[in-house]
Order: structure tokens, then sequence, then C-alpha cells
């Protein structure tokens, strides 16, 4: 290229970079907080590099394969995050989000330029607008987003034929993210496709030359040893549970496939651009050049693998574009049917920016700073140094660990660096956090080490486990999360839970929901012997009589004496007998509207469903006492009596 195209080229580069750099800062500005929780992760890590040098060991995620052999695959994005980390690590993240997007478009710009496509700004604005399925992942600080720029570049490099360019962009690839196996991929492809055309050792010596770039990098990293683990857990495993484990893994969004609706609504630009590629192909009804057989074959792939799971959009949508520019650029030889398709471009972009943009903007507007600073910041001043502190989900840890650095978590990054580490803890840990045992307290000290739990509110049924547990109590509780303490079994505030007798015992009890663990004393002026603890021992046959609600039996529960239960669970009253319990799979309000009649509102799944049972007392009527009525799931009806003691009480 003539010097005074490349100064062109230039200048008009860094134009661009400005524009898109102001552009996506504004939609930074839109919410304090980020999307997603990597973003939290990486800008921590670049900050902790910045003040200790390269992390040769990350104990903050103490149950995962970071334990014993940790490996950055992010390593040159954290390097080139330095700088931002001394604005503020919020405000850093977001510039630097801001940063990364603009260079990505960048990049793809100069591809499009060198590659020969006419009005290559255009399309660039075209790749941006065409929906928010690619646009919402330049707004998130990860990897990708050079992942991006030198799949681009080094693809360009193998249309090229440029050996040692291939060689180089690869070794820098390998350094800065986990996919650079897609270089040798892309090489070992135009190889193969350059068969059916002319017999070249051009291709051959790219193939060789990716390859050497892959091993050169990975030589240069200075968690080298770890590296092949890392890349096979990252891209054949995590891939391989995505598609066919059985959801237990909890893994990320990202990997799931798109419902059909979401598929167009999301990608209708890209999809769209697929569509006319062929369209134009076949209206040439030419051979394609080599270069357009290998982009051909490359979105043809990544389009099949967006539809599995989402997040190949990063890398289809720019190809995408990049092969319908090169088609239009090189069928349209004319001049006027270039412009017209140009004028074409443009039009498209001008009629979907608003799509693309309002989206985005409209889901930034929603993002708020997470509770989970407070918490960690409690945790901070509560827990001690380098403590276990245990989390009921891997992407808990990235956003306490952003806040505080001081206690140590379980898992980072991804379920299978716990999955890979060892499967018997992550199959204890998944037990605990989705089934919660009746020994969930005792075995997260026992096999965690750990005195705190930290969970949100998503996490209902080990949060009612352990709000129930006398071996747990409530240290913290935000607006969206909550923290528990574990401790041994000891009285509190002067008062012990003692459980009573199971009732017609023929009955099934296995899992039945537990008790409410009282942790309060009685409101003020209260006498205990109000409380009539004595109703256990004074009770006939108390029976519940069996009543559908739809297809599950909820677990449920009666309480017995208005003053003492407001006090104690805190509940708005709204007449007699109301009481507000969180059940294993339902959140349920329960009034007792009339002596022998129970009101039942479910409000599991956002639905609302009246049923009403009834229950027949034939023992005595205790109206004080506490009583605790327990279904399981299983169709069968248990019943558990719960009554509170004095620490002098009987034993």
């Amino acid at each position: 290229m003539p010097g005074r195209k490349r100064l062109l080229l230039a200048l008009r580069s860094i134009l661009l970079f400005a524009i898109s750099f102001a552009y996506l800062w504004s939609i930074q500005r839109l919410s304090p907080s980020m999307p997603d929780t990597d973003p939290y992760f990486h800008i921590k890590v670049a900050d902790l590099i910045r003040e200790r040098g390269l992390l040769q060991e990350f104990p903050w995620a103490s149950f995962s394969l970071w334990r014993d052999a940790y490996f950055d695959k992010d390593l040159l994005f954290h390097l080139l995050l330095l700088p931002f980390t001394s604005l503020g690590l919020m405000f850093g993240a977001k510039v630097a989000t801001a940063f990364f997007g603009a260079l990505a478009l960048t990049f793809f710009y100069v591809t499009l330029s060198l590659s020969g496509v006419v009005f290559p700004s255009a399309w660039t604005l075209l790749l941006l607008a065409s929906g928010p399925g690619w646009f919402s992942r330049i707004i998130v600080l990860r990897g990708y987003l050079l992942s991006i720029a030198f799949c681009v570049t080094g693809l360009l490099a193998i249309l090229k034929e440029r050996p040692l360019l291939l060689f180089f962009i690869t070794a820098l690839y390998s350094l800065s993210y986990n996919s650079s196996f897609l270089l040798p991929l892309f090489a070992a492809l135009y190889l193969i496709l350059s068969f059916f055309y002319a017999a070249r050792a051009t291709p051959l010596k790219l193939l060789i030359c990716s390859v050497a770039g892959l091993i050169a990098g990975i030589a240069m990293h200075p968690h080298r040893a770890a590296a092949f683990k890392n890349l096979v857990l990252q891209n054949i495993e995590v891939l391989f549970n995505a598609w066919n484990g059985d959801g237990k893994l909890r893994m990320a969004g990202e990997l799931a496939s798109y419902a059909s609706r979401d598929l167009v609504y999301y990608n209708a630009g890209y999809l769209a651009a697929f569509f006319l590629s062929f369209a134009v192909l076949v209206f040439r009804g030419i051979r394609p050049a080599l270069s357009e057989a290998l982009l051909v074959t490359l979105t043809s792939a990544f389009f099949a693998l967006t539809l599995v799971t989402q997040r190949f959009v990063e890398y289809w949508a720019p190809l995408q574009i990049w092969l319908l520019a090169i088609l239009i650029s090189r069928t349209f030889e004319s001049g006027w049917r270039k412009r017209f398709a140009a004028i074409a471009v443009v039009a498209s972009a001008s009629l979907l920016i608003p799509y693309s943009d309002g989206a985005i903007r409209k889901f930034y507007k929603t993002l708020r700073e997470p509770s989970s600073r407070q918490a960690a910041e409690w945790l901070a001043s509560n827990a001690e140094e380098a403590e276990v502190v245990f989390t009921c989900d891997w992407d808990d840890a990235a956003r306490l660990f952003f806040y505080n650095d001081k206690q140590r978590y379980l898992v980072m990054g991804d379920p299978l660096y716990m999955y890979g580490w060892n499967r018997e803890v992550w199959t204890e840990w998944n037990r605990i956090t989705a089934n919660a045992p009746d020994d969930a307290a005792q075995k997260i000290q026992q096999d965690f080490g750990a005195r705190f739990v930290y969970c949100t509110k998503d996490f209902g049924r080990i949060i009612s486990r352990l709000a129930n547990d006398p071996h747990a109590s409530i240290a913290f509780e935000g607006q969206t999360d909550i923290i528990f303490k574990l401790h041994a079994a000891e009285p509190r505030q002067g008062w012990h839970s003692r459980s009573g007798v199971i009732i017609k015992s023929g009955w099934q009890v296995a899992g039945v929901y537990k008790p409410w663990a009282i942790m309060h004393p009685p409101p003020e002026g209260a006498e205990w012997e109000d409380l009539a603890p004595q109703a256990i021992s004074s009770t006939g046959e108390i029976r519940l009589n069996r009543t559908s609600f739809g297809s599950k039996s909820y677990a449920c529960a009666v309480l017995r004496n208005q003053s003492f239960s407001q006090q104690v669970l805190k509940v708005p009253w709204h007449q007699s007998y109301q009481l507000l319990i969180s059940a294993d799979d339902a959140v349920a309000v329960w009034a007792l509207t009339a002596p022998e009649r129970l009101l039942v509102r479910s409000l599991r799944g956002g639905n609302f469903a009246d049923d009403s049972l009834t229950l027949s007392m034939p023992g005595p009527a205790f109206p004080n006492s506490l009583i605790f009525i327990v279904c399981n799931y299983t169709g069968e009806w248990g019943l558990r009596v719960e009554a509170l003691f004095p620490e002098s009480g009987p034993d």
C-alpha cells in the first residue's frame, strides 16, 4: 500500500476509534454498574497485578483448579488494563470497556479496508447496528474484545498469505485469550480449500506459522505448565457440558441456545446478511474465490454454532458482515453500482440503529450497583483475614472479590474449575446449595471450613434451611443477598427451641420441611405461661385433611399466636393469623380466616391460586400454642410440633 494511502487509513482509523469510543462511553455513563460478573473479576486482577506484579497463584478461588495451578487465560488483556486501574476500579473498568469496544470496531474497519471492501466505515456501522446480539457483547469488559480484534486481523493475514504476520498475531492472541487455536484452524481450513483451487506452498506455511505462534505464545506465558489443561477445559469441556450436560453445573447463560424468537430479535441484521450473502453468490453464478470460500465456510460454521450456543455470535457477526461486504464489493464492479450498494448499506444501518441502540440503552439503564458491595464490606470488617466464605453460586465470588480481596471464596470464572478440580467437592457443594439438606450448616463447616455463607436471594431453598437451623443466624441482609454466620448450637437471647413429636407416625416424614428456628424472645409483657408449651403433651390427634393444590403439595405452616409471630417474623398483619413463610419451591401467604379454615395463596411462578384446607382438631384447643403443620412433596402429609422453652424449662 502506498505511503499516502497508509496515512489516510491511519487517520480514518483514529477518527473512527474516537467516534466509537465517544459513542460507547455514552452508553457506559447510563449506569453506575456493569453488566455480567466478569468485568469485576478482570479489573480487580489487573489491579492486583499493578500492586503485586504478575500473580503466580490465586488463593481467592480456594476450591478450584486455580488453587493448585493458576492459569491467567487473559494475561495480555489484564496487562493492558493496568493504566485504567489508576482511574478507580469501577470508573476505570467502564472507560476500558469503551476503549476495547472501540478498538474491536477499529480493527474490523482496518480489516475491511485492507481486504478491498468499498466504504468500510458503512459496513462497520452496519456491524454495530444489526442487532443487540453482538452489540451486547462489546459493552462488557471481557477478554473476547481482544479476541475479536486478533481473530479478524489473523484471518486477514491468512487471506493475504502473510505467514510471518500470522505468527506474531497468533502468539499475541495466545497470551490474551483462550481461543487462539482458532487461527491454526482457519489456516488448516484454508490449506484444505486451496487444494480445490491451486496447489501452492504458502497455505502450508501459514499453517506452520500459526501453530508455531500458538506454541510460542504458550511458551512465553508465565503459567505455561497449566496451559494445556486450561485450553481443554475452556474450549472442549465447557462446550461438552453445555451441549450434553444435564444442567446441574449451572453454567453461564451465554452457553445456552437462543429461543427462536430471541434469535431473530437479537440478530435480525446478521441473519439478513447471512441469507443475502448466499443470494449474491447464486446471482453471480460463478465459482467463489478462495478467500470467499473460506469466509463462506467460516460464517456457516459459526452460524451453526450460534444456533446452539449464544456466545458464538461474537465471531459470527463480524465474519458475516465481512463476507457480505466482500461479495457486494466484488459483484458490483461498476462505479454507479458500487455507490448504489454503499447507499443501501448506509440506509440499512440507519434504519437499524434505533433498534440496536434502543435495546442496549434500555438494558443498561436497568443496571444498578450490586448490593454485594455492602456484603463484601461487611465481610471485610467481620471475617478473619484469608478466611473462606462459602458462596452459593460460582458467579457470586467475582463481585465479592472486586470489593474485598481479604477473604477467600470457592470458585470463580466457571463452575468447571471446581468440577475439574474435584468432582466430589463439586457434588457436595451442589447438593448443599441446590437441595438444602438438613445437615447443610454442618457440612459447610466441616467440608469447606467456612463460618460465613453468602447467597443471593434466588437461592430460596438453602436460605430457608439456614434461616431455620439453630446452627446458623443471619449476620447481614441486603436487598438482594444475605450472609449467614454458622456456629455451634447454643441458646440465644435466653431462649432455645426444641422439636416436639411427629403426630401420626405412620405418615411419611422423610424430607419434611424443617420448622422455623425461633431466635427471639416473646414480645415485651408476654408471660411464658401464656404460650402454653404443655400443649404438646396434651395434644390429641391433629389431622390435616388431604387437599389438592394442583399437581404439587406445598410446604405449609400454621402459627397460632398472632402477637408472638408478629414479633418473631416481623410480618405486616392485614387480618388475623396471617403468616409469611418461605417454602422449598414456593412462597405462600397463609391466613386463618375462620376457626377451622385456612386460605392459601401461592406465589409460585408469579401466579395466584386460591385453595382451602380444613384443620380437624379433636384434641383440646390451645389458643396460644405454637403449631407447625408441614407437608412434603410426595403427596404424603407429615406434621411436626415446635415448642419454645425458657433456658430453665424442661429438658
